[in-house]
């Protein structure tokens, strides 16, 4: 587990309100319930845990966890 997933599983299961544990990296965003306005929610927290700009449009293309913090670590999403 990267530092960055640790990071954006923590993020999640807070935007989610579910347990971090729900959260694993082949999971798929839908299952977990990501509609809209929790990928909103989630952007402005890795927002405020980044320091910069995220991308919510690019992150709302990835469909699982892994892609999402793909995403995040290559800073495509910041």
């Amino acid at each position: 587990m990267t530092a960055v997933f640790a990071e954006v599983k923590v993020l999640m299961a807070q935007t989610l309100r579910i347990p971090a544990a729900d959260i694993r990296p082949d999971g798929s965003l839908a299952d977990l319930q990501m509609d809209s306005l929790a990928m909103a929610e989630l952007c402005v927290a890795l927002e405020s845990t980044y320091g910069s700009r995220v991308d919510g449009d690019r992150l709302a293309r990835a469909t699982t966890v892994d892609e999402l913090v793909g995403l995040v670590e290559k800073g495509i999403a910041r």
